[in-house]
């Protein structure tokens, strides 16, 4: 299909609706065809994968991952687009279609969207798809990493993860993506590179959504790494942390744990920081290695 046809087919779809883009739902649709391949291209979707779409919206995506995919599992709140693109895709056996808010607050998948991926997925390795509504992509991407997490290290709650493929802010993008010691290089970065491989695939320009954005995008990869996964002792503990450390990043690690709102005694902050070279770095000089040995100490000395 051309720009023309992607835009016009999603326009059928919001008329069936009775609805415009939703700001408020961060409904900026990808019309753009060599953006929507380049998600494709990325995700490497095979004919046995078991696909998430978080934020289907008009299906102008989820038509192609049904295409190319075993299964795909589309969530959405919007409840009054999700019919329209659920009929208009009516054709596709292979769809799941789930009306619910992905999050539950800032930290957790909501529960009835945990609990159908968990029975849909039924152990099988997952890839996310998606052009994800942007003000949710941040938390979303950790959120998973997470339940990647507890499946590499075998505890209940887990979702076995093997790629995220994703669009998303490009300054955000730029923080997943970060060096250390560098303007951009953050908590969110730290708490992917521990757990992930990550990459900025290409920039994407305003013109290739509808209504366009007032900044640009980008793609992104992410692929979980099963041996980093086995190396983290206890990722809430390292996502606490590796935050409270970078709320006062222009202090030294020595001083960010003493005044950090962890709540552990100084007897354990003492004991997990003794002969730590770093500790009179600053968070944004340290590398994620750095931050998981220390969350590790904090972990162990704290049970």
């Amino acid at each position: 299909m051309t720009k023309a046809e992607v835009h016009s087919a999603i326009k059928r779809v919001l008329q069936q609706a009775g609805m415009q883009p939703r700001h408020r739902f961060g409904q900026n649709f990808m019309i753009e065809p060599s953006s929507l391949e380049a998600i494709m291209v990325s995700s490497q979707i095979a004919a046995d994968d078991w696909v998430l779409e978080i934020g289907p919206g008009p299906g102008n995506l989820t038509h192609l991952l049904a295409q190319r995919a075993a299964r795909v599992l589309a969530v959405d709140i919007d409840r009054q687009l999700l019919p329209a693109a659920q009929a208009a895709l009516a054709s596709h056996s292979n769809i799941t279609w789930l009306c619910a808010d992905a999050l539950d607050g800032k930290h957790r998948l909501s529960a009835s969207v945990l609990k159908l991926l968990m029975e849909w997925a039924g152990g099988r390795p997952v890839k996310l798809a998606a052009n994800l509504p942007y003000n949710i992509a941040s938390p979303l991407i950790v959120i998973l990493l997470s339940l990647a997490w507890r499946h590499y290290r075998r505890l209940p709650g887990g979702v076995h993860f093997s790629r995220l493929t994703f669009t998303v802010q490009l300054e955000v993008a730029r923080r997943m993506t970060a060096l250390p010691d560098t303007g951009a290089y953050g908590a969110l970065t730290v708490i992917i590179a521990s757990m992930a491989q990550a990459q900025l695939i290409r920039t994407i320009p305003p013109g290739h959504f509808w209504p366009p954005p007032q900044i640009d995008s980008a793609l992104v990869e992410i692929i979980p790494q099963p041996d980093q996964a086995e190396g983290i002792r206890d990722f809430g503990v390292l996502e606490t942390f590796v935050s409270q450390m970078f709320s006062h990043r222009r202090q030294t690690i020595r001083n960010a744990l003493r005044h950090s709102s962890m709540g552990l005694p100084p007897p354990i902050v003492t004991q997990a920081a003794e002969g730590q070279h770093w500790l009179e770095k600053r968070p944004g000089e340290l590398h994620p290695a750095d931050f998981i040995s220390l969350a590790n100490q904090l972990a162990l000395s704290s049970q």
